[in-house]
Parts: structure tokens; sequence; C-alpha cells
């Protein structure tokens, strides 16, 4: 059986601002990509190409990821 495997491009903003590729199996979902980088889904709000993703997206090769974390306090 043939693995494929997939790198995206991720740009985390927020408190941990990172930027860095992330190898996942291919067919990988948003929310999966959350999880490898060990991100809460509900604490943020991601796009690619300016457009909002939903965590049930199926990322594709090469995929650019914005990672928006969620500010709050007084």
């Amino acid at each position: 059986m043939i693995q494929l495997r997939m790198m995206v491009h991720v740009d985390i903003r927020g408190s941990r601002r990172a930027e860095r590729d992330v190898e996942l199996p291919d067919g990988a979902t948003l929310l999966s990509l959350l999880r490898n980088i060990a991100v809460r889904p509900d604490g943020v709000v991601c796009f690619s190409a300016g457009d909002p993703l939903p965590t049930d997206t199926v990322l594709r090769e090469g995929a650019e990821v914005t990672i928006i974390e969620a500010a709050s306090g007084g």
C-alpha cells in the first residue's frame, strides 16, 4: 500500500506567532492539521487565499493556511 503525503504551509498569527511547513497524509482536513500542530479549533479562525475555511475542508498539496488566534481580555 502506498501512503501519500503532502506539505502545507502554515502561518500562525497571535500569541504563538510562527510560520512553518507541515507534512500531512493525503486527504487531511483542516481539523487534522490543527490537531497535528496542537491548536484548538475553537480558538482560531483559518483562511486560505483570503477565504475562511471550515474545519472539514480537505487540504491540497501546497495549500497555504493562515491561522488567526482569537484574542480576549480587557
